[in-house]
């Protein structure tokens, strides 16, 4: 048969098939998968940026937000699975970017940091209708995260005290005696939700907590 002008003979095959194995080969690395995620808030950070990685370095494989949210649901177990399964039951699936994704993960397992909360509550405090010793007590607990002067702790304290208390502070140049305020609690037998436990000493400045 006579060959066309458009047709390849089995040389002018085996040579291109030859030429083509010569080129250089784009290789891709592939990264073990990262451990299933059960929803430990400790873990999470780790988690996400082993993802974050894997998308990088196989972007071939993960070239759009419904690969990478797959591959990423499909990784979570545990608590984590109950969280995706409501948006795997929405219809059409997950319709999420993989940078909404995100965010609503973090939002559920990033680790809060302790100092942040300590600082938030620090500057919220108000002693309310707590006696001296309760208010006192809190208020030593959540400053222990805090890097602050005594001055700072002071000044704080003071301000988030009851206004009766401040008024007769102010009023009589007083220090309060937080030692003395619950031995008169216990005597007394008052609630602690009154202001009974408040006893206030005598001194001309006012002495470190």
């Amino acid at each position: 048969m006579t060959e066309g002008p458009h047709l390849l003979t089995t040389e002018m095959l085996q040579a291109l098939l030859a030429a083509r194995n010569r080129l250089p080969q784009t290789s891709y690395p592939k990264l073990q998968d990262p451990k299933p995620f059960e929803g430990e808030k400790a873990k999470f950070k780790t988690f996400l940026a082993l993802c974050e990685l894997k998308f990088r370095t196989e972007g071939n494989r993960f070239d759009d937000d419904e690969k990478k949210t797959g591959y990423t649901s499909s990784l979570l177990r545990g608590v984590a699975w109950n969280w995706v399964e409501t948006f795997l039951n929405q219809e059409g699936g997950i319709n999420l970017t993989w940078e909404e994704l995100k965010t609503n993960m973090k939002n559920a397992f990033s680790q809060v940091d302790a100092k942040e909360i300590a600082f938030e509550k620090f500057q919220k405090i108000q002693q309310g209708n707590w006696t001296a010793a309760t208010y006192w007590a809190e208020f030593q607990r959540i400053k222990a995260d805090l890097p602050y002067v005594d001055n700072v702790c002071i000044a704080r304290f003071r301000d988030g005290l009851h206004p009766k208390v401040k008024r007769h502070i102010r009023k009589k140049n007083l220090r309060l005696d937080v030692q003395a305020a619950t031995r008169h609690t216990r005597r007394s037998g008052r609630s602690g939700r009154t202001l009974a436990g408040h006893i206030l000493l005598p001194t001309r400045n006012v002495q470190a907590m």
